[in-house]
């Protein structure tokens, strides 16, 4: 068994503000995976009033939501959306911890196509990678597959084609990348699962103000789950989490997750 490497003890100042513009630290250790601590700007609203929190106030509440993320067994989801593992809040800011190991390409063909499975495949047709469903197989080398609109969900039913014949080599794992300026968002109640080969990728915001960092949404019971896939979030998160407040009900907030 290999020898435990040591990790070099965290050195603690004083701040008065959170610096969120950062190089990574680094922390270099045996094999070829390397483990990095990343930190994130939270922002925080009232989604029912559509009002903002104040940065560096309203501590206790922003806490509260915190936990009601973790209750709700959301904490893992927030992480594989964000890329990271052991995810830290703390008021304003988070940290999480990434390992990076060697890139999926998620470029290969699949050896093993599962049926009836949604956005999870994308199709070479007419020249251009298509979201699909694989149906059946129709000869040694053919798939039966409906094809739907790029970027976005079987469930949204936007474009859906009748069924056509395309080369089993023309599918591979879906690929999601999410420019700048534009928004992803996982429709409510459903789970995007990223499994072995595909890949998510957020943009970070440009130099100038005309060009936002992509945005990743997660509508009400929604949210992302990594099984397998692999997630470079550069750009923003943004989801819900619900507190309860005895006789007057439930109410919404929203905080958006920015690398």
């Amino acid at each position: 068994m290999a020898a435990a490497t040591e990790v070099p003890a965290t050195v603690r100042r004083k701040m008065r503000t959170c610096v969120t513009n950062f190089y990574p630290i680094h922390f270099s250790g045996r094999g070829a995976s390397q483990m990095s601590i990343h930190i994130f700007h939270c922002s925080w609203f009232d989604a029912d009033a559509e009002q903002p929190m104040l940065p560096r106030e309203e501590t206790e509440l922003k806490r509260r939501i915190c936990e009601a993320l973790r209750s709700a067994g959301r904490h893992r989801a927030v992480e594989d959306a964000l890329g990271v593992k052991t995810l830290e809040f703390g008021g304003d800011c988070a940290a999480g911890l990434k390992v990076d190991s060697e890139p999926q390409t998620g470029g290969g063909y699949v050896r093993e196509l599962v049926f009836d499975a949604v956005d999870r495949y994308e199709a070479n047709y007419a020249g251009d990678w298509v979201p699909c469903i694989v149906r059946k197989r129709v000869a040694d080398e053919t798939m039966l597959v409906d094809l739907y609109a790029p970027g976005s969900f079987w469930s949204e039913m936007l474009n859906h084609s009748e069924e056509v014949e395309v080369a089993e080599k023309s599918i591979r794992p879906r690929q999601w990348e999410v420019c700048r300026g534009e928004v992803l968002r996982i429709p409510d109640n459903e789970v995007l699962t990223l499994h072995h080969g595909q890949h998510l990728w957020v943009q970070s915001r440009g130099p100038g103000h005309d060009e936002p960092a992509g945005r990743l949404e997660t509508g009400e019971g929604a949210y992302l789950r990594c099984e397998g896939g692999t997630v470079e979030n550069e750009g923003i998160l943004s989801c819900l989490a619900c507190l309860q407040y005895g006789g007057s009900g439930q109410r919404r907030y929203r905080v958006e997750i920015e690398s």
